[in-house]
């Protein structure tokens, strides 16, 4: 059943306390430059966390527009995203980022999400920039026991597109993890794709599927 009643959303500064536990532990800043880069110029986003033993029925979207400059002279935009859902909950998630055609600008988000215990998450990632724009996306995950997580990516568009996923397993135990991909890109475009997992427990049976690709 859902209840959005439930559900929390809101800009990163609205609460600065909930967000500080997650921002620097599932994606730290001291092992990946790009992330670094984000830290820096961290000053916007969206929070999302959805409360233990709810379902929403509906996906959660969240738009990312960038808009021509008047000057003319590139732009570059850093939105961060941490996304929590706790034990026994499910929710689908959508980020979609766009920006006009003809214009030069980097648009480098960092999304954080956290997968409680014996929850269940989609993530989808949707890549539509301008021709001439860069696109560096950092996808950090961190799953706990019997959690499941699908990452979804498209990208369409975009002169330079690279996207990354980290995985942090929490507990080992009958997580499963998947990412396929769907891309269509224009022959401009230069596509690199990177994923790692690290697991901070012992994977103590076979239960825990992680498939990436």
């Amino acid at each position: 059943s859902a209840n959005q009643r439930s559900l929390t959303y809101a800009d990163l500064a609205a609460d600065p306390e909930a967000i500080h536990p997650y921002l620097a532990r599932i994606a730290p800043f001291e092992r990946h430059a790009f992330v670094a880069l984000n830290t820096a110029f961290l000053h916007e986003g969206a929070f999302i966390q959805l409360p233990p033993r709810v379902a929403l029925r509906h996906p959660i979207h969240l738009l990312f527009l960038s808009a021509k400059p008047s000057g003319g002279l590139p732009t570059m935009v850093h939105p961060r995203v941490l996304a929590i859902a706790g034990a026994n909950s499910q929710c689908s998630i959508v980020e979609t980022y766009a920006g006009p055609a003809g214009t030069r600008y980097f648009t480098h988000p960092v999304s954080q999400i956290v997968v409680g215990e014996d929850a269940a998450l989609q993530h989808y990632a949707l890549q539509h920039e301008g021709r001439d724009a860069a696109h560096v996306h950092g996808i950090h995950l961190q799953a706990a026991r019997s959690a499941a997580c699908t990452l979804h990516s498209v990208s369409v568009g975009g002169a330079l597109v690279r996207n990354g996923g980290v995985g942090g397993l929490n507990g080992g135990i009958g997580i499963r993890i998947s990412r396929p991909s769907l891309f269509g890109v224009s022959p401009r475009c230069e596509l690199r794709i990177a994923r790692s997992i690290a697991c901070s427990a012992p994977l103590s049976n076979g239960d825990t599927t992680m498939r990436l690709g």
